[in-house]
């Protein structure tokens, strides 16, 4: 329809124009203090061209104050760059038009110290030239509510290049190994993490403070590559001799 068509009656749109806001579902584990409800936030308006996804999680913690710290960090994660001023409940993209953002995530570690999370988000617009897609992280304390820093972990004399030098990391390839005979597969990981070791050798730890996460028994990092594309490495603690950021049995704690 030209839009320089005049007619008598208002346009009706079938999907309804406005962002809602409401918890979709609960996960809960007898292992973990804490239960993490899923909150999904939608934003929907066929007149914009915006589509909006991001489900995210909640924390809930017996002390209102660490409660409010925790749960403001994840929702600076997963919401960032976005006016919380303005509109503190609602991201209200006024000139984000024919744009789509889905964002998802997955928790990596959730116990009584820490709680560590990757986040993956899609961006596509018919103003730019080719859709996006990265990964970041955010590990808290539990005790606390501070954001953990690679630095924290690993020490503040610690280098990124001894980190990678370890040799204690392998490429989280997923089931490319079902596809891959296993001498090609080892000869492209070994190919992938020189790479990495070369393009980071003179980096700072800082440059992958928003990029790592923890799991019960490892060290895991989000590592851009060339252009849009990233790779996901992992260590185990013990091997980078951080044994003391193990998360314990459930059952001792």
């Amino acid at each position: 329809m030209s839009q320089d068509t005049v007619i008598d009656a208002p346009v009706q749109y079938d999907a309804a124009s406005g962002p809602v806001v409401s918890d979709s579902f609960f996960t809960t584990s007898p292992y973990f203090p804490v239960h993490t409800p899923l909150w999904l936030y939608t934003y929907r308006d066929e007149r914009m061209g915006v589509c909006i996804t991001i489900p995210y999680p909640v924390l809930y913690v017996s002390d209102p104050d660490l409660h409010k710290i925790l749960n403001a960090r994840i929702r600076e994660a997963f919401f960032y760059g976005y006016d919380w001023e303005k509109e503190p409940n609602l991201l209200m993209p006024e000139e984000m038009m024919l744009t789509t953002i889905d964002r998802s995530y997955f928790i990596t570690r959730e116990d009584a110290q820490y709680f560590s999370v990757r986040i993956y988000e899609y961006n596509e617009s018919r103003l730019a030239a080719h859709p996006n897609e990265w990964e970041s992280c955010l590990t808290l304390s539990m005790e606390t509510g501070n954001v953990i820093t690679l630095s924290d972990i690993v020490g503040e004399t610690y280098t990124l290049t001894q980190l990678l030098d370890s040799e204690a990391f392998h490429v989280n390839w997923g089931s490319w190994g079902s596809y891959v005979d296993a001498e090609r597969l080892t000869e492209a990981e070994k190919e992938e993490l020189d790479t990495i070791r070369e393009y980071y050798q003179n980096s700072a730890l800082e440059v992958f403070d928003t990029d790592f996460y923890l799991t019960d028994d490892s060290l895991g990092l989000i590592v851009p590559t060339f252009g849009d594309e990233y790779t996901c490495i992992e260590a185990n603690l013990s091997d980078l001799g951080l044994d003391e950021w193990i998360a314990a049995n459930p059952a001792d704690k």
